[in-house]
């Protein structure tokens, strides 16, 4: 038994040592290329070759939001007897219209049976069978050329007479969080450093997208029509087969931008990593056979390539190994294997860590590849989902601020008559919602007279709400429940109904403020500790100078078991008549508050927000920004008052967010998580 289980585990270290190695190979010879020009594939001869005529195909599908701004970027390459043609793919928008008017000629095309970029580039080429040019550049409809792309690709395309492939990135948008960072960073090693590896050693690279270059007889021939999902891959690899293995060429480089939407992101991610994942269990073994049948080493290294999972994946399973190891050792097993994988691990820490010092050290901070671990953490469901929900067929992915189908878009959100859509998690009712669309519909509420109340549920709400029946029905009467709290939205996602974002009290009070600043609303500051709530008042003035403050409220300790007090405090906030209510009293007390007094003001808005006032006025310092992306608030906050928040953040917090995380995979692993809820159910 101890015998097997000691071949398994080397079994599962040699499985692991692979990929490792070969991405540490290509992330060494990478760093070692002085200059991006300088790899054997870009060659003198075909930087200095007589430019061929060229023409550039756009497939574009519903991208009146960025195909402006392509084309006129492609046309200050183009030499007067080149072309450029878009193809309007089953588009419902004004893609054509703009594209015309920026200057690219457009073919319209409506299939809906057959629907993706190969088939929209198919029916480009067969336009072009009439007058073929010497060389067709493609490019997706929401990329970037830099300045000598075009020249650079049609050169080497023509003087090697083969398919070429453009350095191709995603940038991250602004303002983004260490998960768009690390986005990026992925996919620069993926398109950037092992590729330029693979150039050191005269090896072929696959095609990873836009800014593709192709010789007029080889790509009138190449099997363009079909749907697949993945589709640039799999025809880099069906020419490589067919002894045209497709080239990098360094010079030219293409970006993209990664979306702002964590929705379309996601959804984004699971089309390209699961599409890897199917050509690696399909394709991987059909080019290494290839590669023998043919005697070309070329195409053996290309399956290894290609055999490498998705940079995430592969620390996952590393980190999996090792533990599983570890574990095995403890029970009897040889120590060997787990040492080796710490081997492999350390040695795949520093390819990466090359990879970044290398090339991405001026667009990623090095801090910002410290979220690793939640990265890890939000991309377990996508590759759950692999197994039980995978994705097949080609999906658009959604540009800029488009509004996502688990959301409403916040400009129509408070005029909508449709119901707020909801997720369930251990119980509590949560609303799909980002912060945008919260506050448009809270003061789409205040214009119609009608009033409400929000509460902000993080870890210690959740954990009250489940343990305390009282404080359960109480918060079930609140009309919205937003996710303050990372640990939530990551749950949401592990069980597959995912929240778009956290939306905190804390920056609530902000864009309420600036909300009824600009709408003529009035907020009233009730709570906090004394004078807290004026002088936050008066920096939300200072923000906003047209902000209507109707008023202040602190009430002394124990104000609640005090009648005299209690009336105090209804008075002062009932003549006010604010249209909004901030509470700062702390969970459970500011929601048994709000519940007596909102009766009081049916058409005002009420939302508890703790420690707030303090935040506004700059007594408690938040985390930086970047630790309150990756869920690490907590620390910080833990680290300014570790005696009040020591039991609350480690002894009771922790614990139960194990459980939430935990039950929250197995349901999503299940396939049994609930669908959205309504306000209306």
């Amino acid at each position: 038994m101890i015998l097997t289980l000691n071949i398994l585990l080397w079994v599962l270290a040699a499985s692991l040592t692979v990929p490792v190695a070969v991405v540490v190979i290509e992330s060494l010879l990478a760093a070692c290329t002085r200059t991006a020009a300088s790899v054997p594939a870009t060659r003198v001869e075909a930087l200095s070759a007589a430019r061929p005529s060229v023409a550039v195909l756009i497939p574009a599908h519903n991208e009146e939001l960025a195909i402006a701004q392509t084309v006129q970027g492609v046309r200050a390459q183009l030499q007067p007897t080149d072309r450029l043609v878009v193809i309007a793919d089953n588009c419902t928008d004004r893609t054509a219209e703009l594209a015309r008017q920026a200057g690219a000629h457009v073919l319209e095309r409506q299939n809906p049976t057959q629907r993706g970029k190969g088939y929209a580039l198919a029916f480009g080429i067969e336009y072009l069978r009439s007058a073929p040019p010497a060389v067709v550049v493609l490019l997706d409809a929401d990329t970037q050329i830099q300045p000598g792309t075009i020249d650079a690709l049609a050169r080497q395309a023509s003087v090697e007479n083969r398919p070429v492939q453009a350095i191709y990135l995603l940038r991250a948008p602004a303002n983004a969080g260490p998960r768009a960072y690390l986005s990026s960073f992925a996919f620069l090693v993926k398109n950037l450093v092992r590729p330029l590896g693979l150039s050191r050693l005269g090896v072929g690279c696959v095609l990873t997208g836009s800014g593709i270059a192709m010789p007029w007889d080889i790509i009138a021939g190449a099997p363009l029509a079909s749907g697949n999902i993945v589709e640039d891959m799999q025809l880099g690899i069906d020419l490589a087969i067919a002894g045209r293995s497709p080239r990098l060429c360094a010079p030219a480089l293409v970006t993209g931008q990664l979306p702002q939407d964590d929705q379309v992101a996601r959804k984004q991610r699971k089309r390209w990593e699961h599409g890897h994942l199917q050509t690696l269990m399909h394709q991987v073994p059909r080019l290494a056979w290839a590669g023998v049948r043919q005697a070309r080493l070329e195409l053996v290294s290309m399956a290894l390539d290609l055999a490498v999972p998705p940079l995430t994946l592969l620390c996952m399973l590393w980190a999996g190994g090792t533990v599983l190891a570890f574990a095995a050792a403890l029970t009897g097993a040889a120590w060997g294997p787990i040492q080796w994988l710490l081997i492999v691990g350390l040695s795949l820490f520093v390819g990466i860590m090359i990879a970044w010092a290398r090339f991405a050290r001026a667009q990623v901070p090095l801090r910002m590849l410290l979220a690793l671990p939640f990265y890890l953490l939000w991309k377990i469901p996508l590759y759950v989902a692999y197994l039980f929900k995978r994705e097949k067929e080609w999906v658009r992915t959604q540009r800029g601020h488009l509004p996502v189908a688990s959301s409403l878009p916040a400009a129509s959100l408070a005029a909508s008559s449709s119901p707020v859509p909801q997720i369930n998690l251990l119980g509590m009712r949560l609303v799909r919602l980002r912060e945008a669309d919260c506050v448009a519909h809270i003061m789409g509420e205040v214009s119609s007279g009608r009033g409400g109340w929000v509460i902000t549920p993080n870890l210690d709400i959740l954990r009250r709400y489940v343990q305390d029946a009282e404080f359960r029905a109480l918060a079930d009467e609140a009309d919205l429940r937003v996710a303050d709290g990372m640990p939530l939205v990551w749950a949401s996602r592990l069980q597959r109904t995912p929240l778009p974002e956290r939306v905190a009290g804390s920056s609530m009070i902000f864009t309420l403020s600036a909300a009824a600043a600009q709408r003529n609303r009035s907020v009233f500051l009730l709570g906090g500790a004394p004078g807290t709530a004026q002088a936050a008042a008066e920096e939300l003035r200072r923000r906003w100078p047209s902000l209507k403050v109707a008023g202040t409220y602190c009430p002394p300790m124990g104000f609640e078991d005090n009648p005299a007090e209690m009336e105090n405090l209804t008075a002062a906030v009932i003549s006010a008549r604010p249209d909004i209510v901030f509470v700062g009293l702390g969970a459970p007390k500011q929601e048994r508050l709000i519940k007596k007094l909102r009766t009081l003001l049916p058409g005002a808005w009420w939302l508890g927000i703790g420690v707030s006032f303090s935040f506004v006025t700059g007594d408690v310092k938040r985390a930086p920004r970047w630790l309150q992306k990756i869920g690490l608030e907590w620390v910080h906050r833990l680290c300014q008052e570790p005696r009040r928040l020591a039991r609350r953040y480690l002894i009771d917090g922790l614990p139960f967010a194990m459980r939430l995380l935990g039950v929250s995979a197995w349901r999503g692993l299940r396939g049994k998580s609930q669908s959205s809820a309504t306000l209306s159910d």
